[in-house]
This record gives structure tokens, C-alpha cells and sequence, in this order.
């Protein structure tokens, strides 16, 4: 990899992947960029120019080997590395995504959950270990955990986010409906709120009917 690849670029990759996974999954060996812009909303030409950060991967002519590039695009984004991942707050969203299975099967690895609610720790069944929050610091640092899910109430993400890092993760999801930023450098944080999504589809919605 002679290029830096832009951050776009990786979120895309991801994209992608997930796109050819699918594919093998149901047994095509080769496609091409045109089929994997129709599956991500994009153009073919933009999909070659993303593929090209990833140096030779085969011949477009035909299409891309699935595998090959799937590979390596693994190879690239570090897909092939486990990692390990703490969820705080178990209301409903945290709950579901603590059962999930598909965070193992994408090499996600969640070895904890937190919650300030006793009641919530004592009642809910998991074959994941539950804590306490005020020991989310501590248990962070024990388990070595590396990304951490927030999925608390508005008012508390901040200083979620402030004891995860203190416990040392290197990345943030942010599932709470408020922005939540870390000064600490190198800590990735990836603010994702549904009701900004929402608006989002829906001014693409006003803005289509107005066209």
C-alpha cells in the first residue's frame, strides 16, 4: 500500500466488504464495479477509484475475485484482528446489541456490559458478565478492552465517554442522542444518532419531492 487511504475511503471499504461477504455467502466468484455501485448507491467509477488504494487486486475487466479482494480488503482494514468490546448502558438498545450475535461473527469479541441500574444487572440474563458502572474504569483496564459502546442516556454519555477512555479504549460508538467528543488524541469516536438520520433521509425526501 504505497497511498495513505482517506478516512472516507475505509468507511467505504467497510461497505464493501460487507457487500462481498454477501456475495460469497451466495456463491458468486467475481463482480464487478458497476454491481457493487448499484448495491451501495454509487457509481462504478467511484467504486474503481476506491479499489485502486488497495494496489493490484486482479483483473477489472472481468470483474473483481470476490475473495481475492475481500482478502484484501481484510488485510488492509485489519478485519482478520478480534477486538474486544464493552457495552455501557443496558436499557433496551444496549441490551439487544449485548445478545447480538453478529459482533462475533465480525470478530467483535463483547466481554462486558455496565449499567448504574442494580436492578437491571440482577435481572438481566447474559452470558456476558455484567458491572456495575462506577467499576467501568477498572474493568476496562482488567479485560484490556479496546472499543466501547455507549449506549446511555443523553445526559450521562459524557462522562461514560470519560471513563472509557480513562480505562484506555482506543475507540468510542456513541448510540446516545447527544454528540460526544474525547481531547485525549488517537481515540476514534463515532457519534451515531438515529434522529439526525431520521432528518437526514427525510430532508433527501423533501428535497427529492421539490426537484
Amino acid at each position: 500500500m504505497t497511498r495513505k487511504i482517506p478516512v472516507k475511503t475505509l468507511h467505504r471499504f467497510s461497505m464493501i466488504y460487507c457487500c462481498l461477504l454477501e456475495s460469497l455467502a451466495a456463491g458468486v466468484s467475481r463482480i464487478s464495479s458497476r454491481i457493487l455501485g448499484s448495491q451501495l448507491g454509487s457509481t462504478a467509477d467511484s467504486i474503481r477509484k476506491e479499489i485502486n488504494y488497495l494496489g493490484e487486486v486482479g483483473d477489472v475487466g472481468s470483474g473483481y475475485d470476490v475473495a481475492k479482494l475481500a482478502g484484501r480488503i481484510s488485510d488492509v482494514c485489519g478485519f482478520e484482528k478480534r477486538r474486544t468490546v464493552a457495552i455501557a448502558g443496558l436499557g433496551k438498545v444496549g441490551s439487544a446489541l449485548l445478545e447480538n450475535p453478529e459482533f462475533e461473527n465480525a470478530g467483535f469479541d463483547i466481554v462486558a456490559g455496565f449499567d448504574s441500574n442494580t436492578n437491571i444487572l440482577e435481572t438481566l440474563t447474559s452470558k456476558v458478565p455484567l458491572y456495575p458502572a462506577s467499576e467501568l474504569t477498572d474493568w476496562v483496564k482488567k479485560l484490556n478492552i479496546e472499543i466501547g459502546i455507549i449506549a446511555v442516556p443523553p445526559s450521562a454519555a459524557a462522562d461514560c465517554a470519560a471513563r472509557f477512555v480513562a480505562g484506555g479504549v482506543s475507540g468510542l460508538v456513541n448510540f446516545s442522542s447527544t454528540t460526544v467528543a474525547v481531547a485525549q488524541k488517537g481515540i476514534i469516536v463515532r457519534n451515531l444518532d438515529m434522529i439526525c438520520e431520521l432528518r437526514f433521509i427525510n430532508s433527501l425526501m423533501t428535497a427529492n419531492q421539490k426537484a
